[in-house]
């Protein structure tokens, strides 16, 4: 069965052939209009994607268990390494600072 868009912005392992069969246009294409406007891989670009929606779900007090799974991931820690790599502290320190930036709502 063919993934969807979503999905594949949701996949952990992103594939830039899938993606390129579901829009239908080259690989190569692909990575070209991604060089030209953005400048950086489609991969970093869809990465970019997953982090802003795992800090829009973690703001919003969602459970890491609902987080990992919505995104893709295989398993709650590698999710936490992988959200850890990118924003320098844990997803839970994310989730504790953000509700004294908001007051402790």
């Amino acid at each position: 069965m063919a993934k969807s868009r979503s999905e594949l912005i949701g996949a952990s392992k992103f594939r830039v052939n899938d993606y390129a069969k579901i829009i239908g246009c080259h690989r190569s294409t692909i990575y070209r209009n991604f060089k030209i406007g953005k400048n950086i891989t489609p991969k970093l670009y869809f990465d970019q994607i997953r982090f802003e929606k795992a800090e829009k779900m973690l703001s919003d007090g969602l459970k890491l268990s609902e987080i990992y799974q919505e995104l893709g991931f295989c398993d709650r820690f590698y999710f936490w390494r992988w959200f850890t790599g990118r924003a320098g502290f844990s997803p839970r320190r994310f989730q504790t600072r953000n509700q004294l930036r908001r007051g402790g709502e």
